[in-house]
């Protein structure tokens, strides 16, 4: 289980999502890794809550995006990889009717998170002013995804 972060890294967190957002600027390589190990490790649920089973049945049950035999846990688990993976981008989405900025980190889909439907990357939404999980799921082409909705690259390693 992951530690919550000290109230400090919260903070330091949120003021680089304002700079970043009122910049409309990228982050650096270094900015880029801290966003992925906080919202991987301190955001992302360590455990399965109510939530992340409904997502679990949406898109490993009923989708299988993932294969049949994914938990879970296996599903939380294969979420972090995707945002922890270096090759993965970081986009900020406007705010929409919710009036939040959203945070997308999207990563590779590992050879064992395939399932009969799965897509080319994996997608993992956060509020980034919030800071809490809305979804994780794959998309057919996550960085076109992503890109439909009006915002910016924070980072973009592809």
């Amino acid at each position: 289980m992951f530690a919550p972060p000290p109230d400090d890294d919260r903070v330091q967190i949120v003021d680089l999502l304002q700079q970043l957002i009122s910049g409309q600027q990228a982050a650096t390589p270094a900015e880029a890794m801290r966003l992925q190990r906080f919202f991987a490790l301190h955001v992302l649920p360590t455990q399965p809550t109510m939530r992340v089973r409904q997502k679990h049945a949406q898109h490993v049950e009923d989708d299988s995006q993932w294969p049949t035999d994914v938990s879970a846990d296996d599903y939380l688990e294969s979420l972090r990889e995707a945002i922890l993976d270096p090759r993965a981008s970081i986009f900020l989405a406007e705010p929409g009717l919710e009036g939040s900025w959203t945070l997308y980190f999207v990563g590779t889909v590992r050879y064992h998170s395939r399932g009969r439907h799965s897509g080319g990357r994996i997608v993992v939404l956060f509020n980034a002013e919030r800071l809490f999980w809305i979804t994780g799921f794959q998309a057919e082409s996550g960085d076109e995804y992503v890109e439909r909705r009006p915002g910016f690259w924070v980072h973009h390693s592809r």
